[in-house]
């Protein structure tokens, strides 16, 4: 199935509700009787819960297209120089604005530009923080700490306070559709494709990624990246990934 085939009614939906909702507020703001704003105050909420919908609706499509140009080596990297600290702190601002309940703070180091896909990236640190603000349902702090390694390439650990994770699944988190079979990992919304998606990206660009936790409270989730991957050119040319064996 063409990516276009799948995105463009869902593109469609989402433009749609978007007018509909700037024209369903107007009306509220100049309704003459309260019974008319109040009507019009529910119909806004149905569908800006519709939105919210689509709109994840439209991240689960783009995460199993990912999937799949993942598993047929269609995956394309264009290699730039990118600061991950400036990345992280873009990412986490942003992320920032869609939690009132936890704290995002960065901690970086000046040396911390590698050889790399900036959108790939920062489609992995995205990962990695809502990864953490899902399984925080309490709240709480959460730090991205940047830091360059010795060998010239550049660390980056999540740390949060949620609910931990047990050390049999350390490694199990980045399979394909790997959902918890604990009750409280359970609960959070999700169908196992982010991390996984985050491994891939990670380990095409000649890297690691793995998790930490004590069990019960808090996990850290570290990714590494090179100076400069293998077999990276410059200036930015799509570079198709081998595919998977």
């Amino acid at each position: 199935i063409a990516s276009h085939e799948l995105k463009t009614p869902i593109t469609a939906m989402s433009g749609f509700l978007q007018v509909a909702l700037r024209r369903v507020r107007r009306l509220g703001e100049g309704a003459g009787s309260a019974p008319v704003a109040e009507g019009l105050r529910g119909i806004t909420e149905q569908l800006e819960v519709v939105y919210r919908q689509t709109t994840k609706l439209a991240r689960l499509v783009d995460e199993l297209l990912d999937v799949s140009r993942i598993q047929t080596g269609r995956i394309e990297f264009r290699y730039g120089d990118v600061d991950i600290g400036e990345l992280a702190n873009e990412v986490a601002t942003r992320m920032q604005l869609t939690t009132t309940t936890h704290s995002i703070s960065v901690t970086r180091d000046s040396a911390s530009v590698v050889t790399a896909d900036r959108d790939h990236l920062e489609q992995v640190l995205n990962n990695l923080l809502t990864n953490a603000i899902k399984y925080s349902p309490g709240g709480g702090t959460i730090t991205i700490d940047v830091r360059p390694e010795d060998d010239g390439g550049v660390r980056v650990s999540v740390t949060d306070e949620g609910i931990g994770i047990p050390e049999k699944e350390l490694d199990a988190i980045f399979g394909l559709f790997y959902r918890s079979p604990d009750r409280a990992a359970r609960d959070a919304a999700g169908m196992g494709l982010g991390l996984y998606i985050s491994k891939e990206i990670v380990v095409r660009h000649g890297g690691r990624i793995w998790a930490e936790s004590g069990g019960t409270k808090g996990s850290r989730l570290n990714v590494t990246i090179p100076r400069v991957p293998v077999g990276a050119t410059k200036p930015d040319v799509a570079q198709p990934s081998a595919a998977r064996r």
